[in-house]
């Protein structure tokens, strides 16, 4: 949702993205089509000089959109970047924003990203790219400028990785468990492995996955 409008991301041969508005469901504006399949992603709002976009991943690309009219500001083809060749349309992880800077991750051994959008919004760069860090499900937080999430190795297993904002480098990676969500509490974060579910609370240590404690989920 943003202002009066609520955005979803249906791609195909008519349009990208749609904005309804959130009272009674009328179509506020249709952006152009890029040819592209949606994903499984959730968009985000960024806001930077002045300007709201709608930044999300589609099957292929990676897309701004003006929030106001729907204009598609800028695109960037993820896939000639990384193809896999399995997973492609999947893309399920909401792109992380600080500043000018966006990060996308996906599974299947997608490299992780980093963007920078240009001033007048209306275009980004590569800042770097990382094969460390390919987030199948779960997400990724960023705390402190470090980049904290779990890689893909299997579609059943993964790692606990910490990636610095501003290089790439990778921190850390521990195989504590397995893969699973994560999400940040000032400087903790909240980690629930996928496998055997134990949820695990964890310093934000950019040096090592520090376990503070952890228990499993009995029921459920």
């Amino acid at each position: 949702i943003v202002d009066d409008k609520m955005i979803y991301t249906p791609c195909g041969d008519q349009t990208t993205m749609v904005a309804l508005d959130k009272k009674d469901g009328s179509i506020l504006w249709q952006s152009e089509s890029i040819g592209d399949q949606s994903a499984y992603v959730s968009p985000v709002l960024m806001e930077f000089n002045g300007t709201k976009l709608i930044v999300t991943v589609t099957g292929n690309h990676v897309i701004g959109v003006n929030s106001e009219d729907g204009d598609i500001l800028w695109k960037l083809d993820y896939s000639s970047i990384s193809n896999p060749g399995t997973g492609v349309d999947i893309n399920p992880v909401t792109p992380l924003i600080r500043g000018k800077e966006i990060f996308i991750t996906s599974g299947y051994d997608h490299v992780g990203l980093m963007l920078e959008l240009a001033d007048d919004c209306r275009s980004v760069s590569v800042k770097w790219t990382s094969k460390d860090m390919d987030v199948h499900h779960g997400g990724v937080v960023e705390v402190d400028g470090y980049i904290y999430g779990s890689n893909f190795n299997s579609v059943f297993g993964g790692n606990w990785l910490c990636l610095d904002w501003d290089t790439g480098q990778l921190m850390f990676e521990d195989d504590h468990y397995n893969k699973g969500q994560v999400i940040a509490l000032g400087d903790k974060l909240i980690c629930y492995e996928e496998r055997k579910g134990r949820i695990l609370l964890v310093k934000a240590n950019p040096k090592v996955f520090e376990v503070i404690s952890e228990f499993k989920v009995e029921q459920g």
